[in-house]
C-alpha cells in the first residue's frame, strides 16, 4: 500500500509517497505546514461552555456499524457515564459535568459529533429519541 501526500510547504505543492515500512522524513514539512495551520494542535476546549446536546443508543439505527456496545477508546458504552466527543474540543478521557445530567466522561467520537456538540449514550433507543435536542452549559471536572 502506498499513501499519497500533499505537502503545502511550496508554491509548486508537490506529491510525496511513503512505504508502511518506512521512512517518513520527507512528511516533516507537511507535519511542519499542518503544525503552523493548527490542524495537529487541538483548538483550546471551549469549556466552560455552552453546547448542543443530542443522544444516542447502542442500537443499528444510531451506530451501525459500530452497534457492539463499544466506544471508539474500546470501553464498553455506560449510560450515566459515556459521552460522544468531537476530541479537537473537548480530549478523550476528560470527565465533564453538563447542567441537568451530571458527570460524564468524553470516551467516544461520532462522525456527526463536530466542535461544540456532545451526544448522551442512553442505553435504550425509545430513551434516547425522547431525550431530543438540548442547548446545555458544560465545564471540565477533570482527565483528558
Amino acid at each position: 500500500m502506498v499513501v499519497l501526500f500533499l505537502t503545502l510547504t511550496s508554491p509548486s505543492s508537490r506529491v510525496t509517497e511513503e512505504s508502511p515500512s518506512g521512512g517518513g522524513d520527507e512528511l516533516a514539512p507537511l507535519r511542519e505546514s499542518l503544525a503552523l495551520m493548527g490542524y495537529l494542535s487541538p483548538p483550546r476546549p471551549p469549556l466552560p461552555g455552552r453546547f448542543l446536546l443530542t443522544a444516542y443508543c447502542t442500537c443499528e439505527v444510531c451506530t451501525a456499524p459500530f452497534s457492539d456496545g463499544f466506544t471508539s477508546t474500546g470501553a464498553r458504552a455506560t449510560e450515566g457515564r459515556t459521552i460522544a466527543v468531537d476530541p479537537l474540543y473537548i480530549p478523550i478521557g476528560t470527565w465533564v459535568e453538563i447542567e441537568g445530567l451530571g458527570k460524564r466522561r468524553a470516551e467516544d467520537i461520532g462522525g456527526a459529533i463536530k466542535q461544540q456538540r456532545i451526544d448522551v449514550f442512553i442505553d435504550d433507543h425509545r430513551r434516547a429519541r425522547q431525550f431530543g435536542v438540548r442547548r446545555s452549559w458544560t465545564r471540565r471536572v477533570g482527565g483528558g
